[in-house]
């Protein structure tokens, strides 16, 4: 395949069409997974932003984690282990581990996980994937650990016992990335597009038609208890929580404002952002890196 004209291929689309942060992600998660040496990678990155100059993207965090100014890369770039339902690498140096919940569908909304690991890589961080096979917004637990949601939190316990917990959500795992986080005695939380009451009766009353036959289904299978968690984040909430959302979303901001009271919540807003995609928001703006410095602060 020849990848440079691929690339002057997606740039062309991509300057057509700026606000699709989808063809942004396509080509970097080609960039990240397609195992390309480190030449072709800094070519194609050189291609695409000549052609894509006038546009409004400044990825910051795609390219930091793996080239310097001069477009040298620092390492190649290589995918990271996948499991069934956990994606790992190897615990690392650091006493602190993240760990990342994506929403329906798998994935991370299209960024490259090979991106971000690299980026809790260099600072010697553990970094895990934990994937909702069973779409129940891991409110059961991950499969492969058991049926509980208890088993989940048994093994990180175990685990990474003498490690300080760090979660990141992603639209339908928010909701879970809080309970454990509430749990496991985190640090922190961020999340992007959460989603921070699952109930039917709160997605009836705030017009959210997103993904109604899931949010029925889960309504169904998993105890109402969990499906809201404001009642969780009490005084005794000592983890921060960082809610990224476009101020242009309506449900996004529905979501953020219903817990924005709660101990520690901080809100996040991205300024003319009207997708769901918060996280692909956040680079766009030129954000995630310093979110994620909060983050891990």
């Amino acid at each position: 395949m020849d990848f440079q004209a691929l690339s002057l291929l997606i740039a062309e689309a991509y300057s057509k069409n700026s606000d699709n942060n989808e063809i942004l992600n396509v080509f970097y998660s080609i960039l990240a997974r397609c195992q390309l040496s480190a030449n072709l990678v800094t070519s194609c990155l050189k291609l695409f932003n000549k052609k894509t100059k006038n546009t409004n993207h400044f990825p910051s965090l795609y390219f930091d984690a793996c080239f310097n100014s001069n477009y040298k890369t620092k390492q190649t770039i290589e995918p990271i282990t996948t499991g069934i339902d956990i994606t790992f690498d190897r615990k690392r140096s650091s006493n602190k581990v993240v760990i990342a919940l994506n929403g329906i569908g798998g994935g991370f909304g299209g960024f490259p996980l090979e991106f971000l690991d690299n980026y809790f890589k260099k600072r010697n961080i553990t970094f895990i994937v934990l994937d909702d096979v069973t779409t129940r917004f891991y409110l059961s637990g991950v499969k492969s650990l058991g049926e509980r949601f208890q088993d989940t939190v048994d093994y990180l316990a175990n685990e990474f016992k003498s490690h300080e917990f760090y979660f990141i959500g992603k639209s339908a795992g928010s909701l879970a990335a809080m309970h454990f986080a509430k749990v496991l005695n985190a640090k922190s939380v961020i999340c992007f597009g959460a989603a921070v009451n699952c109930s039917l009766e709160f997605f009836e009353r705030e017009s959210d038609y997103r993904a109604r036959p899931v949010v029925r289904r889960l309504n169904r299978l998993v105890p109402s208890e969990l499906l809201d968690i404001k009642p969780f984040l009490g005084k005794s909430t000592s983890f921060n929580t960082f809610l990224w959302y476009g101020d242009e979303n309506r449900e996004d901001l529905v979501h953020a404002k219903y817990i924005e009271d709660a101990p520690n919540v901080h809100l996040r807003p991205i300024p003319g952002f009207k997708f769901h995609d918060a996280l692909g928001g956040a680079v766009r703006a030129n954000l995630l890196e310093s979110a994620l410095a909060e983050f891990l602060k």
